[in-house]
């Protein structure tokens, strides 16, 4: 069966009173996954996101970031061809970061993914297109290149100081 869009909300939707493991277990059954499949996928991506440690721990027990992390786990989960991510690494620890962005770039081929971040690093690392909103208006989008082609590289600031002796 195909499923057609994975979802990881800024708002936890997790069942707080569930382990790690009964989340994956109801949400990935949601999606038809079978047993093994649930067990092989669950398996690979706690390690990969280095939350294997808490597969046993209920769910009100994490931390924003390993909740993130779970929510992530989940909208990857089954064959999703289409997945929202918003703000998918908020709340974490720049090696939590790095551990989760190169999980979404591994689920990144034959899928489509919009990814909505307040972090340019972050939207340079997994956008193959960016588009810039202010104020509920699309202002630009296009590549990392051709953004910063446009716009220039950010802001430089220069800072001198007298010596008052």
């Amino acid at each position: 069966m195909n499923d057609i869009t994975g979802i990881c909300p800024q708002e936890d939707v997790l069942l707080e009173t569930f382990t790690v493991m009964e989340n994956i277990e109801y949400f990935c059954g949601l999606k038809m996954m079978s047993k093994d499949e649930i067990e092989t996928f669950s398996n690979d991506v706690l390690d990969r996101l280095s939350i294997q440690d808490k597969k046993n721990s209920f769910v009100n027990t994490l931390s924003g970031g390993q909740k993130r992390k779970l929510q992530l786990l989940i909208a990857l989960s089954g064959n999703v061809r289409f997945i929202l991510l918003d703000e998918p690494s908020s709340g974490m620890d720049p090696t939590a970061r790095k551990d989760t962005w190169d999980l979404i770039k591994s689920f990144r081929n034959d899928k489509i993914m919009i990814l909505t971040t307040h972090y340019m690093d972050e939207a340079e690392a997994l956008g193959d297109r960016i588009g810039i909103m202010s104020k509920g208006q699309l202002k630009v989008c296009g590549s990392s290149l051709f953004l910063k082609n446009k716009y220039g590289l950010g802001i430089l600031l220069e800072v001198s100081m007298k010596d008052k002796s």
